[in-house]
């Protein structure tokens, strides 16, 4: 949208007044316009991107209004269509005007998703899921990761070592938490490294991923990746947790931030560079793969692998995404992943690079020789402990 399109947009809705809003008004308007000079900081007129992540991480922004600040939060940061900031006038104008595409933070924009912008539908949904998720870290006891879904956030690299680990050693998820007397959680990164973060608002549970009924412990772990996170010299503003958090990252590095052990990459350029390699080159690097993955699965090593913006795209797939390895079957020479995005894919055709893979609840299996083509690398856990420093400088440390 251009300067003077939206100009225009919003000389129109000051037109219409007060009695074009009183005429129109729907829950999310009602609340963000209630809610607006509470949230406009520095009271200038305007709602930025960075007061809306303000609002977002408040626990003084509750239920309703807090899931009419998440929705303003997803028009706000689109990537081809951002909005800089809002002014009362406007919020109404663009929610009939402007056309999106409504991707997750790490997912590709196309012109096949492109809607129009819809904050009621946003508004709801955020309240359904403020209201519906259960206020424990764990429900049931252990992590599940069947019901456990990516947000609205770009944390697949954070994810994808975290889902992973709940599949192999649930209680080790359960081990990283800890509740503090003065209401606040610890959580531990590589047994050296532990942040301080405050429980998840109403806000932050609507963006953060989910795990349905069974608890808040990985939205509250995105929560925490963030906090770790907070401290990287950047230039961008980064004024929350979760907004730090869903600049992304690389899922081997956080693998071995979660875990405290060194790792090992393995690149599949073999095949996207076809031309760089012979079909022998091609096969020796498979057999060391193999190798790799075999050893690792037998040992419940954590692995993870990734796509990029340049690999094969496979039906259901995102690129430049993170995914678990949840481990290698030798015999049929397969690999089984997890998207943290959990979602259920049916192929309309013969399995394979062409249709896709089926997928449950984001689980799928595909060759190996198959799988090298569309992801960019693999990140694999070793047993030996990581010497690099914590972001924090140091062992041992607690971050606030």
């Amino acid at each position: 949208m251009t300067p003077k399109r939206f100009l225009s947009i919003c000389v129109l809705a000051l037109a219409g007044g007060a009695a074009a809003f009183a005429a129109n008004t729907t829950p999310f308007l009602s609340h963000a316009l209630a809610g607006f000079d509470k949230w406009d900081t520095d009271h200038d007129g305007t709602l930025t991107a960075e007061e809306i992540e303000l609002a977002v991480a408040s626990s003084d922004v509750t239920g309703e209004d807090a899931a009419a600040v998440v929705a303003l939060r997803r028009v706000a940061r689109n990537k081809k269509n951002p909005v800089a900031s809002y002014t009362k006038e406007s919020i109404a104008a663009l929610s009939s005007s402007l056309r999106i595409s409504d991707t997750r933070d790490d997912e590709e924009e196309t012109d096949e998703n492109k809607r129009p912008a819809n904050f009621d539908k946003y508004y709801e949904a955020a309240l359904k899921k403020i209201k519906e998720t259960p206020k424990e870290l764990f429900v049931g006891g252990l992590p599940k990761i069947e019901e456990f879904k990516q947000g609205r956030l770009g944390t697949c690299f954070c994810l994808a070592s975290l889902s992973a680990l709940a599949k192999q050693n649930p209680k080790a998820v359960v081990d990283l938490f800890k509740e503090n007397p003065d209401g606040t959680l610890s959580v531990t990164f590589g047994k050296d490294t532990t942040v301080r973060i405050t429980k998840l608002t109403d806000g932050e549970v609507a963006l953060a991923s989910t795990t349905g009924q069974n608890g808040r412990w990985a939205g509250t772990y995105e929560k925490a990746v963030g906090q770790l996170r907070s401290i990287e010299k950047t230039n961008a503003p980064t004024p929350t947790p979760l907004a730090v958090a869903s600049r992304g990252g690389s899922a081997g590095s956080m693998m071995s931030v979660l875990t405290g052990k060194e790792i090992q990459r393995f690149s599949c350029a073999p095949w996207q560079e076809t031309s760089k390699a012979s079909g022998a080159e091609q096969e020796k690097k498979l057999n060391e793969l193999r190798a790799l993955l075999k050893a690792a699965t037998a040992e419940k090593r954590l692995m993870t692998a990734g796509t990029s913006a340049k690999t094969r795209k496979v039906p259901s797939l995102s690129r430049n995404h993170a995914y678990a390895v949840l481990g290698y079957d030798a015999k049929t020479d397969t690999v089984t992943l997890r998207d943290p995005h959990g979602q259920d894919f049916t192929p309309k055709g013969t399995p394979g690079l062409d249709n896709g893979y089926p997928v449950h609840q984001g689980i799928y299996s595909a060759p190996l020789s198959d799988v090298v083509q569309f992801m960019a690398g693999f990140a694999v856990q070793l047993t030996t402990k990581r010497q690099v420093a914590s972001a924090s400088g140091g062992s041992n440390t607690t971050i606030d």
